[in-house]
């Protein structure tokens, strides 16, 4: 009998220490999303900049064919 209730206090203590380290990853997870984010608006913006690089040296090629 007591094995059954030191074994169910474990397995509540389990859970317990599981979901506080489930909730500290979901912060983590978090964290680099927003750590992320001006990242990935550098990277758009030079994109968007060689496009634009890209589209001009397209129509001076097509100005010097001519």
């Amino acid at each position: 009998m007591k094995d059954k209730i030191k074994e169910k206090l474990n397995n509540i203590l389990d859970v317990i220490v599981y979901k506080e380290q489930i909730n500290l990853l979901k912060k983590k997870v978090k964290e680099l999303e927003e750590e992320k984010k001006p990242l990935i608006d550098l990277k758009n913006k030079y994109l968007s900049e060689l496009r634009t690089k890209n589209l001009e040296i397209g129509r001076l090629k097509k100005e010097v064919r001519r």
